[in-house]
């Protein structure tokens, strides 16, 4: 592959991606003629139309804009494809049998970053929410970034953040460990928040999501620095040539978190940076423990960034003061709607241990309140090696509502349903319903607090479950 900068135009296979729209944003940004397909429209394909895409959205080469499919200009387009895309999709295999540089979304993101000062977020869980922290917060302190981001978040309204002032030799990626992506990285500040079982369609077992977390930790470049929240568990720790920096409740960490509580429905805490700069009642519009993890993750990415290089001039106080500002990512804990009637909380959680982190997150904020949780799991796969795990974590809510398993790029597997979660739970709190069945039970509850949970399409559910139980509670009163 030549450097992206040689390409005038790039087709996207797979482009309304959370992944691959971002990288469509940064080369619309940089003027290229964008173009794409995907399976289906939604409000991301529709805004990168909006900007300038050309996209589809049949498997049909003639759709293909006659620039991309005009054999003259090949050598001035690339091909960029998403592991989601068929290996019999027809225009991935015409792009291919045609001669084309055809690249993973991996490879495009590891050369627009190769040569910038790159600080890259991985984790079975909190990259997303870690990495939207530290864009927002050099967004704050003035210091031009680029930023490809796994969600869209909430200050920004989007999932590419550019520089203002049109060039940056800083970029912020998340560094997915789904199909091996971020060992095609290589950055100069990594951060790992946290290590567990996932993908296991992928890796095979936990040892080999451990050695491919390992592997991305002797990515970092010798003179950089390994941020990471106290996994002992990775083998190379202790041999890394680059700079180890720990983050999480332990004293001895570098950066030290404590006196967590929250106040007037907001998180706040202390932190301690390395042993000697303590800042108090730092206030996050972000809820959770867990995202109080994150934001001190970004905190010291930050803090090493500024020593590594910047000005050397940024204090623990003048980066944290701004966290009360960040209203964090879209479906990552947000707070759809929140009166006297109702609370209905959003998230994307779809591992054991993010339903989990939500849950308490919900109990803390609203002690005493019964808690109904609705969770669609997310591919057949998951859904049967994580099983035991999800009912354990669903069990702390009181009521629970399973929708059918949202497949993703999955055949159905025989005998694994939302049924072997159900099983595990106790029968009284527990149901499974269809999509279309849901408005009327919910109609029946008496549940202020309600929390939807799942990685697939039951977004789509929330805003009209907001208005559907709004309009209810207001017949009521009238």
């Amino acid at each position: 592959m030549q450097a992206p900068n040689t390409y005038s135009q790039v087709y996207f296979l797979g482009i309304g991606g959370i992944g691959m729209s971002s990288l469509a944003r940064y080369c619309i940004s940089e003027g290229k003629c964008v173009a794409g397909y995907d399976l289906t429209e939604t409000k991301l394909t529709e805004l990168l139309s909006k900007e300038g895409a050309s996209i589809h959205y049949q498997d049909d080469i003639q759709l293909i804009p006659l620039s991309f499919t005009t054999l003259s200009s090949k050598e001035n387009t690339l091909i960029v494809y998403t592991p989601a895309v068929p290996i019999l999709h027809t225009e991935y295999n015409w792009f291919i049998d045609q001669g084309y540089t055809v690249v993973k979304r991996a490879e495009f993101l590891a050369e627009v970053s190769k040569d910038k000062y790159c600080v890259a977020v991985a984790g079975t869980h909190g990259k997303t929410s870690t990495c939207a922290c530290i864009s927002y917060l050099l967004t704050a302190l003035g210091i031009d970034h680029y930023a490809f981001l796994g969600g869209i978040t909430a200050n920004s309204n989007s999932n590419f953040i550019r520089p203002s002032s049109g060039a940056a030799q800083i970029v912020v990626v998340e560094a997915d460990e789904f199909d091996r992506s971020f060992l095609q990285l290589s950055p100069d500040i990594a951060i790992i928040t946290s290590v567990e079982p996932d993908h296991l369609d992928i890796y095979g077992d936990a040892a080999g999501v451990i050695d491919a977390f390992d592997a991305f930790s002797k990515r970092v470049k010798d003179d950089g620095t390994l941020i990471i929240h106290d996994l002992a568990m990775l083998p190379s720790l202790t041999s890394l040539v680059c700079n180890v920096l720990k983050y999480g409740t332990k004293t001895e960490s570098e950066l030290s978190v404590a006196n967590v509580c929250v106040h007037s429905n907001r998180f706040q805490f202390d932190y301690t940076l390395l042993g000697n700069k303590t800042v108090q009642n730092v206030v996050t519009d972000v809820a959770g423990n867990h995202n109080i993890l994150n934001a001190c993750a970004a905190i010291l990415a930050v803090y090493t960034l500024d020593k590594n290089k910047l000005s050397n001039t940024l204090s623990p106080n003048e980066i944290s003061s701004n966290l009360e500002n960040f209203h964090g990512v879209y479906r990552r804990f947000q707070t759809i709607v929140q009166n006297n009637d109702l609370v209905l909380i959003d998230d994307y959680a779809h591992h054991p241990t993010e339903i989990e982190a939500a849950i308490l997150t919900v109990k803390k904020l609203y002690l005493d309140q019964e808690i109904l949780v609705v969770f669609q799991p997310h591919l057949f796969s998951r859904t049967r090696d994580f099983a035991e795990g999800f009912a354990k974590a669903l069990d702390l809510a009181d009521k629970v509502i399973l929708l059918p398993i949202y497949p993703a790029r999955e055949l159905p597997i025989a005998g694994v349903t939302s049924q072997i979660i159900a099983d595990l739970i106790p029968s009284e709190k527990v149901q499974i319903l269809e999509k279309d069945k849901l408005f009327q039970h919910l109609s029946n509850t008496s549940n202020r607090v309600i929390v939807t949970l799942g990685a697939g399409d039951i977004d789509k559910l929330v805003q009209p479950i907001a208005e559907h139980l709004t309009n209810l509670k207001r017949a009521k009163k009238e």
